[in-house]
């Protein structure tokens, strides 16, 4: 069976990238339409945001979060969504138009702790084109890469994005899957962090290929006072989470923080 990466990489050789690209957001619009939430945090979108929230999307790939915190903030809300792989911003950013998502503000790069470049592995050792787990290389180790095998791309603290410095301190919820990326993200966002006190639904556990380790995160957070849970079997039940917990093979569940002093969950 012909994996999906070849038939990607076939696409884009014959075709381009600017039509692969488009047949491709094509693709994610229907699948967005034609199956349910992948995603058990999903589920709990209505529960942690309300019409006219401003939200924060990192990590975009496919507008599948995008879309569905852009039609909970509705109108009157705001949604930011970064993705940093340039062929899946542009596919992502096709998908945005469209699903006539008006209420988000897209940007075709990344985001960290400090401004600049750097490389993303963007293909697997046996040249396969990785789909949704891109992820950022260290310069220590970049040089051992094949060039193929990375491409170099811009990242930014959020804190720094001119278009979300106004709404510093009303920021509801921040997702972000950047595999292995997120304390720099969350390091990159102290500002809007400490101001805003926004929900965090973020990934943990991909210490194969991430910088700083399980503990690191969770003791950033706790250093900002926010608590740790993870969604129980039920789909909606919050259970507390701490560095270490085992869970099932095969699955890392994201994590709910939630600040000590937040009213804003219930």
């Amino acid at each position: 069976m012909v994996s999906k990466t070849k038939v990607i990489d076939t696409l884009r050789s014959f075709l381009g990238d600017e039509t692969t690209s488009w047949l491709h957001a094509i693709r994610y619009y229907w699948l967005l339409h034609a199956r349910p939430a992948n995603e058990v945090d999903m589920h709990l979108i209505p529960r942690l945001v309300r019409e006219g929230d401003v939200v924060i999307d990192v990590g975009a790939n496919s507008a599948d979060w995008t879309w569905r915190l852009s039609r909970q903030v509705g109108t009157r809300g705001k949604v930011f969504a970064f993705e940093a792989d340039p062929y899946y911003a542009e596919v992502t950013r096709k998908v945005i138009k469209l699903l006539g998502l008006r209420n988000v503000t897209f940007f075709a790069y990344g985001l960290s702790d400090e401004a600049g470049t750097a490389p993303l592995q963007i293909r697997t050792p046996d040249n396969q084109r990785v789909v949704g787990t891109g992820h950022i290389v260290q310069e220590i180790n970049a040089a051992s890469y094949e060039e193929q095998r990375t491409v170099r791309v811009r990242l930014i603290p959020l804190d720094e994005v001119p278009e979300v410095k106004p709404f510093a301190e009303s920021v509801r919820l921040i997702k972000c899957d950047v595999e292995g990326h997120e304390l720099n993200v969350f390091k990159g966002a102290l500002e809007i962090m400490r101001r805003s006190r926004p929900l965090v639904i973020t990934e943990v556990g991909h210490t194969d290929y991430q910088v700083d380790n399980e503990q690191e995160l969770f003791s950033f957070f706790q250093a900002l006072r926010y608590d740790c849970f993870v969604v129980g079997p039920d789909g909606r039940t919050l259970l507390p989470s701490h560095p270490g917990d085992e869970f099932p093979r095969d699955t890392r569940p994201n994590r709910i923080m939630i600040p000590q002093d937040s009213t804003m969950f219930s």
